[in-house]
């Protein structure tokens, strides 16, 4: 017996764009992730998505943005020390890695390469548990209805084939 999902999905007070974008934002930190782009990948107008994502997740996007990427960068400078400062910078859209240790300084009050040497952990995870609050925010004001239907399928015979090799070590 093989399940298959057939209904629909009924978003609440998000819309399908706005629940969707958090994931969007999460898959682009490498590229630069401006009002602009963002609302046309959430397919409103930038004032309407500017709007629209500080009334939904009580943040503006830019302080989610520099957050996100925060987070990103705390991660990799405490557990990738096989990357460059610039590397990060650069990976996470940054112009230049003066820029990156600038921001970087002004979220966390460390320079990414004290913060490589010594993480404040305490830091990271209020960091965390803030951004988990507005994930959760967008998981509480949706509503996903689904409608699951049972559907025997006809039995099929499959075929197979094996290859076996010999390894030698």
């Amino acid at each position: 017996m093989l399940f298959y999902f057939t209904g629909s999905i009924s978003v609440g007070k998000l819309p399908a764009a706005t629940f969707e974008l958090l994931d969007y934002i999460d898959r682009h930190l490498d590229q630069s992730l401006s009002t602009e782009t963002l609302s046309q990948a959430a397919y409103l107008s930038p004032f309407h998505f500017h709007r629209q994502f500080a009334a939904v997740f009580g943040v503006n996007l830019g302080a989610y943005l520099k957050a996100i990427r925060f987070k990103q960068a705390a991660h990799l400078l405490a557990y990738r020390s096989d990357i460059s400062i610039t590397e990060i910078s650069l990976r996470l859209s940054y112009e230049s890695s003066e820029a990156f240790s600038r921001a970087f300084k002004q979220s966390c009050q460390q320079t990414p390469s004290a913060f490589r040497q010594s993480p404040d952990w305490v830091l990271l995870k209020q960091q965390e548990n803030w951004l988990n609050q507005i994930r959760s925010i967008s998981m509480k004001n949706s509503k996903i209805d689904y409608q699951v239907d049972m559907i025997q399928f006809p039995d099929v015979i499959l075929a197979k084939i094996e290859h076996k090799v010999r390894r030698i070590y």
